[in-house]
C-alpha cells in the first residue's frame, strides 16, 4: 500500500503538473499535507506503542478499531493477539525489562550483523536501478532524446506503468518469492538503461536514430515498469523479515535515512553527471549497478518467502539455531 500509494502521488503530480503551474501543484501538495495531517489526529495511538507505556485499556480499544469486525465479533484470533500483548508487555522482573532495552552489543552479535548488512546494501537498489532520476527528469530526458511522444505524456505514460507494476508486485510477492522477483527486475533494469545509454550513444556520434525514437519511451517506460515489480518494493519487505524484532525500529529508521539521503544525492548530482559524462554513461553506470544488485541477491541474500524469523536466522546462519528468542520491537 505504500508504494502503490506513493506512485499514485507521482502518477497525479505529472497530470496535475501538466494543466497547472508549479506554485499551484506546491499549494496542492502542501493542502494535501494538512488534509493528512488532521485525519491522523482522529485515529488512536497503535495498540503496539499502547502497551509498550503500559496503557492496556487504551491498547485493547485502538486493536477493536483497527481490527473492525473481526474484533467486534470478538473472535479467537482477536482474543489471542490481545493476550499475546498482554504477555510481552506484562510487568516481569527488572531483569526481564532490561532484557528488553536495546544496547550497541545488540547489533554487533555475529547471528544479526549479517541480516544488517543485507538492509543496509539491498535499501540502495532503488537509487542504483537509475529510476528515481530518471523518473524525477522524465520530461527532460525525453526531451532531449526527441521523442514522438510530447514530454508531458511520456512522463505521465512512464508514471503510469510503474503504479501499475507497483500493484502487479503485491499481486506476485508470495506466490514468486522475494529474491525471483529481485533477480528478475535487477537483470531487466540492466538491459533497459543498456538500451537507453545505447541509443544515447549513437546519438551523441551524430548516427541517424530517426527510426528508433520509440526506444526511449519503450526502455524507460519497461525499466520503470520492471523496476516497481521487485526492487521498488521487496527492499522494504525484506527489512521487516529478516531483522531481530528488539533492533527492528533502528535499523529500519536507519535504513530509511540512508535511502532518502542516497536519493537526494542521487537526483541532486544525476544532471551535473550527464552534462560532463553524457547520458549513456550514467544510463551504463546503473546498469553495472544492477547487475551488481543481482550478483548479490544470488550469493548473500537467503528467501524469505513462507518462513518465520526463526527459519530466516538459521538459514542466514547457514542452519545454526538463532540464540535470540523473538520479542516485539520495543517502538515502531
Amino acid at each position: 500500500m505504500l508504494a502503490i500509494s506513493c506512485n499514485i502521488g507521482i502518477l497525479l503530480g505529472f497530470i496535475i503538473s501538466h494543466y497547472v503551474n508549479c506554485w499551484s501543484v506546491t499549494y496542492l501538495a502542501l493542502l494535501l499535507c494538512a488534509i493528512y495531517s488532521l485525519g491522523c489526529c482522529c485515529l488512536p495511538e497503535s495498540p503496539q506503542y499502547l502497551f509498550v507505556k503500559k496503557k492496556k485499556e487504551k491498547a485493547i480499544r485502538a486493536l477493536r478499531f483497527y481490527r473492525g469486525e473481526e474484533a467486534e465479533s470478538e473472535t479467537s484470533q482477536f482474543t489471542a493477539e490481545v493476550a499475546r500483548f498482554k504477555d510481552i508487555h506484562n510487568e516481569g522482573t527488572p531483569k526481564k525489562k532490561d532484557s528488553n532495552q536495546i544496547h550497541i552489543k545488540d547489533f554487533l552479535t555475529r547471528s544479526r550483523w549479517k541480516p544488517i548488512l543485507i538492509c543496509v546494501v539491498v535499501i540502495l537498489f532503488p537509487a542504483g536501478s537509475g529510476s528515481i532520476p530518471l523518473i524525477t527528469y522524465t520530461a527532460n530526458i525525453f526531451a532531449e532524446a526527441h521523442s514522438n511522444l510530447s514530454p508531458a505524456m511520456s512522463s505521465i505514460v512512464v508514471a503510469t506503468l510503474q503504479l501499475i507494476g507497483s500493484y502487479v508486485s503485491t499481486m506476485m510477492v508470495e506466490k514468486a518469492g522475494r529474491r525471483v522477483l529481485l533477480v528478475i527486475s535487477t537483470l531487466g533494469c540492466a538491459v533497459c538503461s543498456i538500451t537507453m545509454g545505447t541509443y544515447s550513444f549513437l546519438q551523441d556520434m551524430d548516427i541517424d536514430v530517426t527510426c528508433f525514437r520509440w526506444v526511449p519511451v519503450a526502455s524507460m517506460s519497461a525499466l520503470v515498469f520492471i523496476n516497481a515489480i521487485g526492487i521498488g518494493i521487496v527492499p522494504f519487505i525484506i527489512m521487516t523479515e529478516i531483522l531481530d524484532p528488539k533492533i527492528r525500529g533502528s535499523i529500519v529508521t536507519f535504513c530509511l535515512l540512508e535511502f532518502s539521503g542516497v536519493t537526494c544525492l542521487v537526483v541532486k548530482y544525476f544532471p551535473m553527471a550527464v552534462e560532463h559524462l553524457g547520458m549513456y554513461s550514467c544510463m551504463w553506470f546503473f546498469s553495472c549497478c544492477c547487475v551488481a544488485s543481482a550478483t548479490f541477491v544470488l550469493t548473500c541474500m537467503p528467501e524469505t518467502k513462507g518462513k518465520n524469523f526463526e527459519q530466516i536466522s538459521e538459514s542466514l546462519n547457514k542452519g545454526k539455531k538463532s540464540s535470540h528468542k523473538e520479542v516485539a520491537p520495543t517502538l515502531v
